[in-house]
């Protein structure tokens, strides 16, 4: 049996923080738009225009079945990430027909109340894991895969029938995976198995469904002693699981600030398929970023760039 034929089942889960510029209202847009199938408006002229003003009353949009995305706002209280808020109004139809799902956190996480008092940093990396945690344990039940992904990503408009192609092509089989990496920032081959020691950066992840409680378990455990994409690498190497790289990368990273506010974070999959000029763009933002912020380290990223240009 082709257990990948279709992707059938497929839990999309975005862990969402506010963030002094936020990403993640572009996040979810571009994944309902590459999961969009439209309603199709026929007739004349005034009667596709009659139509473009009843959609969205209407919202005669629907997305590409079956898709579930679960958003969770990670803020305490919820109506402090305002950018949660909109998005539930923009997708309204994809809320209350269950396609989008967002889930809140009422109050802090007892286990990390537990944990007595902490720094900035631990505090923040705590609270991701746990948030991470929790939103892995809510989908493990909604579906048959699990796409992890950040809240500052870009969709490839025509990932979901890549990678069900690809799946059915290479990776049929239930027990030769364990996490197929849809995101990576190297310059590696198609299929190539990820060495991880230099694993870092959870997002465009996907799993089985099945296989996440032990991993939550993992996560929730170790919560206070290494960042998310370290604990996900040392789960992996202590159960034997083994990574594939699907190249090139169906997601792009966009985000410049992180979620802590005070790290410019110069990410990227040099294997997205996009145009020249979009990836210069974040580029010069984060060079403009990190003038403003330490100068002497963006001095350092122009020096990079000049010595790879020059073959240096």
């Amino acid at each position: 049996m082709n257990e990948s034929r279709t992707l059938d089942g497929l839990v999309i889960g975005v862990p969402s923080v506010p963030r002094a510029r936020g990403y993640v209202e572009e996040t979810v847009q571009s994944l309902v738009d590459s999961l969009r199938v439209s309603a199709g408006i026929a007739g004349s002229e005034q009667a596709r225009e009659q139509a473009r003003e009843q959609a969205r009353e209407q919202a005669r949009e629907r997305v590409a079945a079956p898709v579930r995305l679960v958003l969770l706002n990670a803020a305490v209280p919820p109506v402090g990430h305002p950018e949660v808020e909109r998005i539930t109004r923009v997708h309204r139809v994809l809320v209350d027909a269950g396609t989008l799902e967002i889930i809140g956190l009422q109050a802090p996480h007892e286990a990390q109340r537990a944990l007595g008092p902490q720094s900035d940093y631990d505090r923040w990396m705590t609270k991701h894991n746990l948030d991470v945690a929790l939103l892995m344990e809510a989908c493990a039940t909604r579906g048959t895969y699990y796409l992890h992904l950040e809240d500052d990503v870009l969709a490839s408009p025509d990932w979901r029938p890549r990678l069900a192609a690809w799946m059915s092509r290479y990776f049929p089989a239930h027990g030769d995976w364990a996490m197929l990496c849809l995101y990576h920032s190297h310059h590696w081959p198609d299929r190539q198995e990820y060495a991880l020691e230099r694993f870092h950066g959870a997002m465009g992840l996907l799993f089985r469904c099945a296989d996440l409680p032990p991993l939550v378990a993992y996560l929730r455990r170790r919560c206070a002693e290494a960042p998310n994409d370290w604990l996900i690498r040392d789960y992996l190497l202590e159960t034997g699981g083994r990574a594939f790289v699907h190249t090139p990368s169906l997601f792009q990273h966009i985000g410049i600030l992180s979620s802590r506010g005070d790290r410019v974070q110069l990410l990227d999959a040099p294997s997205y398929e996009e145009s020249w000029w979009p990836r210069q763009r974040r580029q010069l933002s984060a060079l403009g970023t990190l003038l403003r912020r330490t100068p002497r380290r963006a001095l350092a990223m122009v020096w990079q760039r000049i010595r790879m240009v020059i073959g240096y």
